[in-house]
């Protein structure tokens, strides 16, 4: 079995806001909202196992768009939702119908998609989007809220040289009783992901407040710090460049600046920047930064600081083989 992820999108909750003419919000290319698809190939080059992770605005016009997927190749075996905010799972009803009717337009039989969460994801999923949820998916629940910085049980899937390992983090505005920090319980996750030869790390929603990846104070967090070092590919929140939130309060995401520590503890040899913003930053400053200056700005300051491997913004479409 050969695997890939392909970029479905990588921009935050608003892609475009509508009134706003920042080079970000009139660029002409497609945008969409934050999310990857894990793809399995076999040695004939048919697409044989698919896991979407996450599935915000503009991700079933990426699905659409991806020659791994189209026509006969398409498919759709797992949904792996990182949390319920509706940047991540918007699409879920639109995605599992247009599946439906792929299966229907086969004469094949559609069967609910299975598709796995944290327990507190689970639980607004229900309220937030409750026909989709009952509908169309066959849900794989992670019980518990485990605080960040836990290694959870491996995804069950069904797939050789396969291991797909979620990371519980802190995502101020997911979080259950978000606005009360001695209460509040987690309700997001990152994912690890190990092929034969490869690993991937996935680490988006996450807010400012993921200080294990730095200093773990447990054997959980160690262990979980052990599992997501030396990727081959980190694909990281980085929602602003330097707005890192009020001082009694944690920004629901990191900026830049925050990530850097944490990108260092993990030492991947390519570090791939995702859900970023163009409109939390002052402006000249992050404020409607197109991509390509994003990744002029995050290179510099790679090369400023000597960090580990290399940095860029990747594309909706671009393929990344394990």
């Amino acid at each position: 079995m050969h695997y890939s992820l392909t970029i479905n999108g990588l921009d935050n909750a608003f892609p475009r806001e509508f009134g706003c003419d920042c080079p970000r919000c009139v660029r002409p290319e497609r945008a969409a909202n934050t999310s990857v698809s894990l793809v399995g190939t076999d040695d004939d080059g048919q697409t044989v196992f698919h896991a979407l992770i996450d599935c915000g605005h503009g991700v079933s016009d990426s699905l659409a768009a991806n020659p791994l997927l189209r026509g006969e190749r398409a498919r759709l075996d797992w949904i792996l939702l990182t949390h319920w905010h509706a940047d991540h799972c918007i699409e879920l009803g639109r995605i599992c119908v247009g599946w439906m009717r792929t299966c229907a337009r086969r004469n094949q039989p559609f069967a609910r998609v299975r598709t796995w969460c944290r327990e507190g994801s689970a639980q607004w999923l229900a309220r937030e989007q409750g026909n989709a949820w009952r509908t169309f998916a066959d849900p794989v629940i992670a019980p518990g809220f485990d605080d960040a910085g836990v290694a959870l049980a491996p995804v069950p899937i069904d797939a050789p040289d396969l291991r797909i390992t979620p990371i519980t983090l802190h995502h101020n505005t997911a979080d259950i009783a978000a606005d009360d920090l001695m209460r509040r319980r987690p309700a997001c996750a990152g994912f690890v992901i190990q092929t034969a030869t490869h690993k991937a790390v996935l680490l988006w929603d996450m807010d400012n407040t993921n200080d294990w990846i730095t200093n773990p104070q447990t054997d959980a967090q160690a262990s979980a710090v052990a599992l997501a070092r030396d990727a081959d590919v980190l694909c990281i929140d980085c929602n602003t460049w330097r707005f890192a939130g009020a001082p009694d309060r944690p920004a629901s995401h990191a900026c830049f600046y925050t990530q850097l520590p944490n990108v260092r503890a993990l030492a991947p040899r390519e570090t791939l920047l995702v859900h970023l913003s163009g409109h939390e930053d002052e402006r000249g400053d992050g404020f409607g930064w197109t991509d390509e200056v994003w990744q002029a700005h995050a290179q510099l300051e790679w090369e400023r600081q000597a960090m580990p491997g290399r940095v860029r913004v990747p594309k909706i479409g671009e393929l990344i083989l394990l």
